[in-house]
């Protein structure tokens, strides 16, 4: 599949990605309607729920399953005549972990068609796997899904607040008309249109990654330290102890890290790649907080 026909009314540019998702809940639920979610999620969909006064219901994955998506019939029992949509993040936030491509057409085929899909792209172009395929290519007029780009992660314009949905364009124009007048600045398009053109500033920082990660996962394979494969730009790795202790050691040596007890994983830190010696002095810190080092 391709995305080649895609024209400018299926595409929505919002303030950061998440602006998409809360625009999607609005134009598809009503006042205690559910949309499922897959656990561990971005607890930030939470707030976007509530604004909503809509009803997130989460299905658990399991780490030793590789937080892959459950079964088809777990799947069909969640939904009821409530349903309005399901979020999916791939990569995800919190684990890095993805849908591959037969898994997710099988995951769309299952579905009922008045049920709207919702897909988190927001660390899509960090993904060097072939076989994890970008919603972009499964858009299609007669099917109800909705996806959301952002340039704060790849392309480092966090703090200007600028993304996109795309989607059919139909439902494009339903979100449209919930969109605030002026609601992403000249400054932001104007960096986001140079930041899509800068690929050699997109390519370096993807290298970064992966070099990153590849130096943890040595790092940590060398210790013994269990992680979660990510195709993300962060690592999960369990620590095996209370994660909000790890991180407050680690903070009182200056190194900020994730502790994921908010996301039910207690004994799990998270950290994301930087430069080399950014790396060098997490790992560093890391192994004297884990007893490794003096």
């Amino acid at each position: 599949m391709n995305c080649k026909f895609l024209k400018p009314n299926n595409i929505q540019v919002t303030t950061g990605g998440s602006e998409a998702i809360t625009m999607a809940f609005f134009a598809t639920c009503e006042m205690g309607d559910e949309v499922i979610v897959f656990e561990p999620f971005y607890t930030n969909y939470n707030g976007y729920a509530s604004i909503n006064d809509i009803k997130l219901v989460p299905i658990p994955t399991k780490i030793e399953d590789g937080f892959h998506l459950p079964s088809k019939s777990e799947i069909e029992k969640r939904i009821t005549p409530k349903t309005k949509a399901i979020l999916y993040c791939s990569p995800n936030n919190p684990t890095g972990t993805v849908i591959y491509r037969t898994e997710w057409e099988d995951f769309l085929a299952a579905l009922p068609p008045q049920v709207l899909v919702v897909v988190d792209e927001a660390y899509i172009e960090f993904v060097d796997h072939p076989e994890v395929p970008h919603g972009l290519a499964y858009v299609q007029e007669n099917r109800p899904l909705i996806g959301l780009r952002t340039f704060s992660k790849a392309y480092g314009l966090a703090g200007l607040r600028i993304g996109y949905g795309y989607g059919p364009s139909a439902l494009i124009g339903y979100l449209d008309r919930l969109r605030s007048p002026f609601n992403v600045n000249s400054l932001a398009q104007a960096a986001a249109l140079a930041a899509l053109d800068d690929h050699e500033f997109l390519a370096r920082t993807q290298h970064l990654v992966k070099e990153g990660l590849a130096f943890f996962c040595r790092e940590l394979d060398h210790l013994g330290i269990a992680y979660i494969p990510s195709q993300a730009n962060f690592l999960l790795i369990r620590v095996d102890r209370n994660s909000r202790e790890v991180y407050e050691q680690m903070l009182r040596q200056g190194v900020i890290i994730r502790a994921m007890t908010s996301y039910q994983l207690p004994d799990y830190i998270r950290v994301n790649a930087g430069l080399p010696e950014e790396n060098q002095r997490f790992m560093q810190t890391f192994k004297r907080v884990m007893g490794f080092a003096a």
